[in-house]
């Protein structure tokens, strides 16, 4: 049988655009003595006010203001000593600005004696790689490795390896690929860079591992992982977890797959897509059917057996008793099978109505973002043909917010999902209920910076709570997004926590947003708290969410709200006893 497995390495290049495993624009060639340089032709070049204009901004890191200001420079003047200055500067803004046909010309306009045509050759061959033209951009890379001074500290040539090994791995040229790869990891070595030690290790075994070469691979996907527990970068953590979760699916080691995603997901603090919820969810279908058909062949050989220790009893039997024997084996055996039909009967009508009140949940929350993101699609089709920047961003932004929301829908399903169907693993311990709180703030800091709104985390430090602290997590970001999403820009969110009597503490989430109208608080807080109106422009599925994870965390959930004013919810919840 052939082997069939997942290749890391080009689900990583290809799906999400990137070479290797960090995007491009996050490596690049610091260029600390072109900066001096320049700043010391500004003071040597006059009054050129455009030039010195163009270099204030660039110093800055204001990529627009720069690119128009060295334009109109580059249109008005012909200072020879500065032009290949200002080409420079225009390249690297266009670069930044995605405008790489255009940063192309503006490197291809520097003269061959300028003092620092190895930054330009190495923006022409990450212009290249960019545009997916390997076999160019390894002739800018050679011209620079050709010309490499010692004392140029400035370029960081651990990236340059990085990008060279990139450029022969998309050639197919593997040996020469892990050469330069290996070179990346012996630098890195050097420096004691932490980080880059690992990017170059998951670099090199995902090469093995697109060879199909395992037993090279698989212990340097798991030395990275090792060296990222010693880290404190979460986007390290989540490629090193996600790296493990596919070498292990594809040795069908599905638990261990399972704890690798799960870890995945935890750090994961991007954006959420419905693909990665159903490959999980596919993965625990096949531990889940695999389990189910070893449990019905053992009940198949032990009623096997049954049947033949019975059928030895009627051995010796005169015929009537051995005709009533036969009879009865085969009525009992035919009740067994009714109760096993009926059972799975049960069974199936218990998980039907479960995926339809899911499936019910999820057409009717995703319906509005979806279509809010078709029609930000359309007119971001728009803004880029028309060249708006201001509506392009402004639309971005919106698309971004929308699929935040179905992030969070998605996170609300899962957990829904596993609860109902008993396989959300609960673990009750004691931990300190303010920190949570401040980590949950955290996560929304770039939302409630955008809308001004104020924060108070009124929490007792000495507050030890005994739940569960993934469970607590989600109900916390539920209702500080609900919070946040209803709440006015300049408003005001608190956290207030006391303990009301011996044993329970009383958490409360209080805004001055919109409210809750009377008619949607009866929804949100009926019996019936899985069933939805398809009908309806609410379903308040997160707040029984919530209410459901505290119920099964032995506590509760309260709802005060009105309309105009804002909301209180109250969180009931056990604490440690002294």
């Amino acid at each position: 049988m052939s082997k069939i497995k997942i290749n890391i390495w080009v689900f990583l290049i290809y799906f999400f655009s990137v070479p290797a495993i960090y995007p491009q624009e996050e490596r690049q060639v610091s260029s600390f003595n072109f900066e001096l340089s320049i700043q010391n032709t500004c003071e040597t070049s006059g009054h050129t006010q455009l030039f010195h204009k163009s270099v204030s901004f660039f110093l800055k890191d204001e990529i627009d203001s720069t690119y128009i200001y060295i334009s109109k420079f580059l249109l008005t003047n012909d200072d020879k000593n500065l032009l290949d200055y200002a080409y420079y500067l225009q390249g690297r803004c266009a670069v930044k600005k995605k405008l790489l046909v255009q940063g192309k010309e503006s490197f291809n306009n520097i003269s061959d004696t300028f003092q620092f045509n190895q930054l330009k050759s190495l923006q022409l061959a990450n212009i290249h790689l960019n545009q997916k033209e390997y076999e160019e951009a390894l002739t800018y890379y050679k011209k620079w490795e050709s010309k490499q001074l010692v004392e140029n500290e400035d370029i960081n040539t651990k990236e340059i390896y990085h990008n060279i090994g990139l450029c022969y791995l998309h050639l197919k040229n593997h040996s020469e690929a892990a050469n330069y790869l290996f070179k990346e990891r012996d630098l890195a070595k050097r420096d004691q860079d932490t980080l880059s030690i690992i990017y170059a290790t998951m670099d090199i075994a995902n090469l093995y591992y697109e060879q199909y070469l395992d037993s090279k691979a698989i212990p340097l996907f798991e030395e990275a992982y090792i060296l990222s527990k010693k880290t404190s970068d979460i986007k390290i953590k989540e490629s090193a977890a996600l790296n493990m979760a596919v070498v292990e699916e594809n040795q069908k080691n599905f638990k261990k797959s399972i704890q690798y995603r799960k870890e995945y997901e935890k750090w994961k603090d991007s954006i959420w897509n419905r693909d990665k919820i159903w490959e999980l969810a596919k993965i625990e279908k096949k531990f889940t059917v695999a389990e189910k058909e070893k449990e019905i062949e053992l009940q198949e050989k032990q009623i096997d057996i049954q049947n033949a220790r019975q059928n030895l009893l009627f051995v010796g039997i005169i015929s009537l008793l051995v005709v009533i024997g036969i009879i009865a084996f085969f009525l009992r055996h035919r009740i067994k099978k009714n109760k096993i039909i009926t059972a799975q009967k049960d069974e199936l009508s218990n998980l039907n109505e479960m995926k339809n009140k899911l499936f019910s949940i999820v057409s009717h929350d995703l319906r509005t973002p979806v279509n809010s993101i078709r029609n930000n699609n359309k007119l971001l089709k728009k803004a880029l043909e028309s060249n708006d920047n201001v509506q392009l961003s402004s639309k971005i932004e919106e698309s971004i917010q929308v699929t935040d929301g179905v992030h969070l829908l998605l996170d609300k399903v899962l957990n829904w999902s596993l609860l109902e169907s008993g396989q959300l693993f609960t673990n009750i311990e004691p931990f300190p209920l303010k920190p949570i709180i401040a980590q949950i703030i955290y996560n929304y800091q770039s939302i409630i910076t955008s809308k001004n709104i104020q924060i108070y985390n009124n929490t007792p430090s000495n507050i030890i709570v005994l739940a569960d602290i993934e469970s607590i997590k989600v109900v916390l970001r539920n209702l500080l997004d609900n919070a946040i999403k209803y709440s006015k820009e300049n408003s005001s969110i608190k956290f207030e926590v006391s303990v009301k009597e011996k044993g329970w503490c009383n958490l409360e989430v209080i805004d001055t947003g919109v409210g809750i109208t009377e008619e949607k608080l009866q929804i949100i807080t009926s019996d019936n708290n899985t069933k939805v109106d398809s009908q309806s422009s609410v379903s308040g599925f997160g707040l029984r969410l919530c209410k459901s994870l505290l119920l099964n965390n032995g506590g509760d959930l309260v709802i005060f709200s009105e309309e105009g004013k804002g909301t209180n919810i109250t969180v009931i919840l056990p604490v440690k006893k002294d």
